[in-house]
């Protein structure tokens, strides 16, 4: 990624004022065009992109037709060029800003109220949205990442669609980050999924998606802390639930609306995205007052609240056989297939089996549920070619999450004041561990407030620990339980100064022990904290970043490894010194 100091030297006509944001293919800066006096947003795609020969001249094509599009929803790209930095070339684009919210921050509000929006905004966002796509599909122009994340709203409310084409320079340099598929997991549709051909239907899939988490406050798909391959078999083989299920109403043609939309075939689907605007008019009009029990009220969910996740000791025999070797093969789909005639063959076998065969120890499937495999140990260096990348959380939300090529796993969290999470494969729970980070609050945070650190325990969003530091050299450790947070410390400041921690903008590495119910926490080498807490007992692991009032966080990770705790036993105080001193600060915004 390029340094924000090389652009503010490079764009003469431009003044770098903020980064604005950062995802797989491009990170946003706000600034100023020196001639015309207004804010912009400059669009830097990131460099492993251009590595493809043919880029360039791809790149240049792309945006003269992004350039080309005119209409009210779909952003105007003002400029675009190259520049030289060092050895690379940097490829950008300049666009309007828009200060307001994106629709995961409309989501999110929704969900914190516990609410949805009126109908009436929800019929007009999407026919705001389907009029952008079929001018856009008019001029063979797909968009392929259809995503709350990719919807601005402008000053007068309305919604605006941007990222046309980045997605298709991505797929055709052939260089992405998360393989050959591009798209977000949650809003791929079925033929993005298989690798297949794909035209404007796709993004009518993702509409699609968009208007049922609009209705409901989720997606009709969700991993349940499953991995993203398995949320993408979901969208290749899984009917979607009647929207009506998620909401305090039954409207049949509602229903009928979503299900053509979410079809698995691209021809069973609406062949405009203006059909499906005008068939969800025509759902809306079929309610009745009566069938509205709580006005844009979400109800309590069918799956219910939350509920301690059982403790995993094996693998099932299709986890083994397909889930886990599809993570694995870069080929994606291909490995789905393969593993699925795998587990039917498997399967065909056991049940050939006699009684005297299946009782023997050399039987399949014996030894497939007899693998106890309570916690796997790893170290993620996040090289291009370490296999842990598969299980790290890589998406668009309110917390962008990327691997980068030079072995980095960069997290933004976009959304002011809030504590996000990035897990590791939460099928992996761990008791007693030793878990190893090290990293950096980069200096772009909107301010050192912002704190980072390692979540353990992790059952729920709701029900987790967090051992964390912040930019100011401060530390704290936390259990969030039922979605409350408690400083175990039981002193009185919840963040801590200690010489051992380094600024914002340098690096840190954490470690914590834990053996039952002890946990240590060490900071470069240093020990700062030992106490006992027994709100859960084992859980996945991640990492934690937190922003401020003042604008959003960003947080590279260089290394994170879990290993067994009975290496606890060869540290010693002399190892990592003892300081448990420290004075008190106010408290942090992140995890209060």
């Amino acid at each position: 990624m390029i340094h924000t100091e090389i652009l503010k030297q490079q764009l003469a006509r431009y003044s770098i004022k903020e980064t604005l944001g950062s995802g797989g293919m491009a990170t946003v800066y706000r600034a100023e065009d020196n001639n015309l006096k207004r804010d912009v947003a400059i669009k830097v795609l990131h460099q492993h992109l251009g590595y493809d020969p043919t880029f360039k001249d791809r790149f240049e094509q792309e945006a003269r037709l992004i350039a080309s599009l005119n209409h009210p929803n779909i952003v105007q790209v003002y400029d675009f060029d190259t520049l030289d930095a060092g050895d690379e070339t940097v490829y950008f684009m300049v666009m309007p800003y828009f200060s307001g919210k994106t629709l995961v921050d409309v989501l999110c509000d929704c969900r914190e109220k516990e609410t949805t929006l009126s109908h009436d905004r929800v019929l007009q966002i999407i026919q705001d949205l389907a009029s952008a796509l079929d001018y856009a599909h008019a001029r063979d122009m797909v968009h392929r990442d259809v995503k709350p994340a990719n919807i601005l709203f402008d000053a007068d409310n309305r919604p605006i669609l941007t990222d046309f084409g980045i997605a298709r320079l991505a797929q055709g340099a052939n260089l992405t980050l998360d393989g050959n598929i591009v798209g977000t997991p949650a809003y791929m549709s079925p033929e993005q999924v298989t690798g297949q051909m794909i035209d404007g239907r796709s993004d009518i899939y993702a509409l699609g998606i968009i208007l049922f988490e609009l209705l409901t406050g989720r997606t009709p798909f969700v991993d349940n802390n499953e991995s993203a391959m398995s949320l993408l078999i979901k969208h290749a083989q899984e009917m979607p639930p009647e929207v009506s299920e998620f909401m305090d109403m039954e409207n049949l043609a509602l229903n009928r609306v979503l299900n053509r939309a979410l079809a698995k075939l691209p021809e069973a689907r609406f062949q405009t995205a203006n059909g499906l605007a005008t068939n969800l008019e025509k759902a809306f009009n079929e309610e009745t007052t009566t069938e509205r029990i709580k006005p844009h009220t979400i109800p309590k969910r069918p799956d219910g609240d939350f509920q301690e996740k059982p403790k995993r000791t094996q693998f099932t025999t299709f986890e083994m056989l397909v889930l886990r070797p599809a993570r694995q093969n870069p080929f994606g789909i291909v490995a789905i297939i393969i593993a699925i005639v795998a587990l039917l063959f498997a399967t065909r076998v056991m049940q050939s089996s006699t009684p005297s065969q299946a009782t023997n120890n050399n039987d399949p499937e014996v030894a497939i549920n007899s693998m106890v495999i309570d916690e796997f140990y790893f170290e993620s260096t996040f090289e291009a070619l370490d296999e842990t990348n598969e299980y790290w959380e890589q998406g668009d939300t309110s917390m962008i999450n990327r691997i980068i090529d030079d072995g980095v796993y960069t997290l933004t969290n976009l959304r002011a004041g809030t504590a996000n999470n990035a897990l590791f494969d939460p099928t992996f729970e761990y008791t007693n561990a030793i878990i190893e980070m090290t990293g950096t609050i980069s200096a772009d945070s909107a301010d050192a407030n912002s704190a980072f650190g390692i979540v353990f325990r992790y059952l729920s969003p709701d029900n987790y620990n967090v051992f964390a530091v912040d930019g100011m050299g401060r530390y704290s450790i936390w259990v969030r339980a039922d979605g409350q947070w408690r400083e175990l410390r039981d002193s009185a400041e919840n963040w801590t100064e200690n010489a051992a921690i380094n600024p914002i903008g340098e690096e840190n590495k954490l470690i914590l022990t834990i053996a039952d119910n002890t946990i240590t926490a060490y900071v470069n080498e240093e020990m700062v904290i030992v106490l006992d807490d027994d709100t859960f007992d084992l859980g996945g692991v991640g990492v934690y970043l937190a922003s401020t009032r003042n604008g959003d966080a960003i947080a590279t990770i260089d290394t994170f490894s879990v290993t067994p705790s009975s290496a606890v036993d060869s540290m010693t105080d002399e190892d990592f010194g003892n300081s448990m001193t420290g004075e008190a600060t106010e408290q942090a915004n992140a995890g209060s």
